[in-house]
């Protein structure tokens, strides 16, 4: 069975903009964007994107869907490109 096609969900696809943001993680700029986020959006972006862990693992450690897990990074994602894109990060 083709992963993601259990839950029939897409698997997420970064774009470059994403890809650099999360490269830089060391960076001022993308530490503050993460504090930005709700604490489920910060784990889960930092366990998967950082941490390299898959989000199956990710699920089980936080005792929920893999469905949640790839929302959380997501809508973290798109929330720190949004901030990037209106200069806020640099204010």
């Amino acid at each position: 069975m083709r992963r993601g096609a259990r839950w029939r969900c897409k698997p997420i696809e970064l774009d470059d903009e994403a890809i650099e943001i999360l490269e830089t993680t060391a960076s001022a700029p993308v530490v503050e964007l993460l504090e930005t986020l709700a604490s489920e959006q910060r784990a889960a972006i930092t366990a998967h994107h950082v941490e390299e862990r898959g989000y199956d693992e990710i699920a089980r450690e936080l005792r929920c869907s893999e469905s949640v897990v790839r929302k959380r990074v997501s809508r973290g994602l798109a929330a720190m490109r949004a901030q990037l894109r209106d200069g806020e990060a640099y204010e």
